[in-house]
């Protein structure tokens, strides 16, 4: 009597593809009713009947100036709603969160070279992120990505038409979401500062580079002007801050990190130890024969959402792009260690698809 053949077991691409669309089906369907897309259509549906408004058009109370400083990213959204209905925001959705999963993704690839290694810590850092919905902070994340990918470029060849990102993104942004405009400038502070430590390799730019870098910068804040607001539609959030209107509502988001926040603190921790663990073995091989290297530009960029994620949750989300730097520097331990648990810890199937349920619902 001949045997059965047992199943083959799913490559590891297969699996990726069929647990990330369980994944993004199921983050789509939470995210595209967060509360603040009921808003940002209202508003959209505005514009797209009536124009940009320059006083509140949803108070009784007539003449009342108002800045819309995602005019653009509403009158997209409510665009997509009015012709592709809800279906369409499902869809737009997931792209987006597809987006920041493949983008995490690529930038792992690079350190983890484990395929279920990879899939676990791509997962990981995704959700770090903390708006995987139809928010228009996964836009700011798509676009801060492409101004530092035009960076890294200039930085490796030194062709200048890579800074063209800089004003690129920052228009996009002054028109999707006015309000973190200035993200664009802080990320560039790590490519610009030397950090203080013999441990790091310093990867900060020097001489003419910096100088050009600088300049780009500066020729970008101009384009801070073309939106139907003006010079207000860029600070209006920041006039909002000093003239103490937000504290007549708690907003959770601009309050200070609560350590008690299981949401928050432990992967924040996680890249506290991961850091140290960087910093104590930075110029040593690991076992695959790969030289962990820390560099200044990760460790700023880290350290720097670091402090500002403390001060105010609302960065958290950006947190995450900090945290994929000091990955991409440390990322070959945590692939040694977890092969070896994988080593010694040996599931069944029934078990691993239990835990890949739960890693999707999570």
């Amino acid at each position: 009597m001949d045997r059965l053949e047992s199943p083959k077991r799913l490559s590891p691409f297969i699996s990726e593809v069929l647990f990330c669309t369980i994944w993004f089906i199921l983050q789509g369907m939470s995210g595209m009713v967060d509360t603040d897309v009921f808003y940002i259509i209202a508003t959209g549906k505005y514009i797209l009947s009536h124009g940009i408004p320059h006083t509140n058009p949803f108070i009784t109370t007539p003449g009342v100036p108002v800045v819309i400083q995602n005019w653009a990213y509403c009158a997209m959204t409510a665009w997509v709603q009015q012709n592709f209905g809800t279906a369409g925001l499902f869809t737009l959705t997931v792209l987006m969160i597809a987006g920041v999963y493949l983008i995490v993704r690529s930038l792992v690839v690079k350190t983890v070279s484990d395929p279920w290694v990879r899939l676990i810590c791509t997962v990981i850092l995704t959700n770090l992120f903390g708006y995987l919905n139809l928010r228009p902070e996964i836009l700011t994340f798509l676009l801060i990505v492409l101004e530092l990918y035009g960076i890294g470029k200039y930085q490796q060849t030194g062709k200048k038409r890579y800074l063209g990102m800089i004003p690129a993104t920052m228009l996009v942004e002054v028109n999707f979401h006015a309000s973190y405009w200035i993200m664009h400038l802080i990320v560039l502070l790590p490519y610009l500062v030397k950090f203080p430590c013999k441990r790091v390799t310093q990867t900060y730019m020097t001489g003419k580079i910096r100088k050009t870098l600088i300049l780009a910068a500066i020729l970008s804040m101009p384009f801070l002007l073309v939106n139907p607001y003006g010079l207000e539609n860029a600070t209006y959030v920041f006039d909002a801050m000093a003239s103490g209107a937000l504290k007549l509502m708690k907003i959770s988001e601009l309050l200070p990190l609560a350590l008690n926040d299981l949401t928050y603190v432990p992967p924040i921790l996680g890249s506290v130890l991961l850091f140290f663990y960087g910093l104590e073995h930075s110029g040593k091989r690991t076992e695959q024969g790969k030289t962990l290297t820390l560099t200044s530009t990760a460790v700023w960029m880290w350290g720097g959402f670091l402090i500002l994620v403390i001060s105010k949750a609302k960065w958290y989300p950006f947190f995450m792009l900090g945290t994929l730097y000091l990955f991409k520097d440390t990322g070959s331990t945590i692939e040694d260690a977890m092969i070896k648990l994988r080593s010694r810890i040996r599931l069944d199937r029934a078990t691993k698809l239990v835990l890949a349920i739960c890693m999707a619902v999570w």
